[in-house]
């Protein structure tokens, strides 16, 4: 949980606090706006009113990187694409992935920012990220073969727009579609809705027998796949 003073509460399964991230090194950062929680539970990225993006070590409740140099604007999303890389956006609009390596000689994480949306389509108001291959119930020999193994995807959308991406192997901007006009018989009042992204796997027609990645997008009584 995040709080308001810049802290960054952990709890057990029992509702017991185990961790306070952010006592010292989230000082002048601002309210936490967006958390979120490796895959593995051991480190936690955090994006704050300052624009700063920290990523903690849960067990040993330290900073391993902060990011003061990418974002300007109050951070909005934050979450990870994999344990060493982030999407993490701002109300201006801006989006960047962050990826942390570490130095075989040196104890401290470098990162590598790339920007994948310049602020120029608007606030992002929904993100998603596919759910990594290995959430599937396949074997090992069929993940090794999938055609999608190394693939990562993610899915945002503006107040005009959504945009499919490629993170990994490399960073592409797959497809953008605009937002369905409503029609004359929707309600004013549907102009006022927030898209709503998921992304899934799923076997479609002409896929074979490999789980394809399927994007829906909801928006007021639009649905689309």
């Amino acid at each position: 949980t995040g709080t308001q003073r810049g802290v960054v509460l952990v709890f057990d399964l029992f509702g017991e606090v185990r961790q306070k991230l952010g006592k010292s090194a989230g000082e002048g950062s601002g309210s936490v706006t967006s958390i979120d929680l490796s895959v593995s539970g051991e480190t936690i990225v955090a994006g704050y009113t300052s624009g700063i993006v920290v990523w903690w070590d849960v067990i040993k409740g330290s900073v391993l990187k902060s990011i003061s140099d990418s974002h300007h604007s109050p951070i909005t999303i934050v979450r990870f694409v994999n344990e060493t890389s982030i999407i993490s956006v701002d109300a201006s609009g801006l989006v960047y992935k962050l990826n942390f390596s570490k130095a075989v000689m040196w104890a401290n994480y470098s990162v590598d920012s790339e920007c994948l949306l310049d602020g120029t389509a608007g606030q992002i108001l929904s993100m998603h990220i596919l759910p990594p291959l290995s959430s599937l119930k396949l074997s090992p020999s069929a993940i090794e073969k999938h055609c999608c193994r190394n693939l990562s995807l993610i899915a945002l959308s503006s107040e005009r727009s959504s945009f499919a991406v490629a993170v990994e192997p490399s960073v592409n901007v797959l497809h953008r579609w605009a937002r369905v006009s409503p029609g004359t018989e929707v309600p004013a009042a549907e102009s006022s809705f927030l898209p709503c992204l998921a992304w899934g796997w799923a076997l479609i027609s002409g896929g074979g027998v490999n789980q394809t990645p399927v994007l829906a997008r909801a928006w007021g009584s639009s649905l689309q796949l």
